[in-house]
């Protein structure tokens, strides 16, 4: 999901990674990051009702639910892209699709 190597290596969140991608696709877009458990934090709740669209990176179903409930509440497109890979994998020769899950 244009992470790198390097990214990993780093221990780059998902969430930089998307942002640094949006940046790259179009300079018109403003890609908001809250790294925060939006079940207490009222700023990134009142920033996301705002929004024309959700992005999520949800490490948690909890997570991935509040952001379901949020958006068909106030009608806003939403995508999660949290994806495990197994990084030993990744690093071998015999990395696939089915160690993305």
């Amino acid at each position: 999901m244009n992470a790198t190597l390097a990214d990993a290596d780093e221990k780059q969140s998902m969430v930089d990674i998307a942002k640094r991608m949006i940046g790259k696709i179009s300079y018109k877009m403003e890609a908001v990051e809250f790294k925060a458990n939006i079940y207490y934090d009222k700023k990134a709740i009142k920033a996301l009702v705002s929004c024309y669209f959700i992005f999520g990176c949800m490490y948690t179903v909890d997570g991935r639910h509040l952001l379901n409930c949020i958006s068909n509440f106030y009608l806003i497109p939403y995508i999660d892209r949290h994806i495990i890979i197994n990084q030993l994998k990744l690093r071998s020769s015999n990395f696939g699709l089915e160690d993305v899950r």
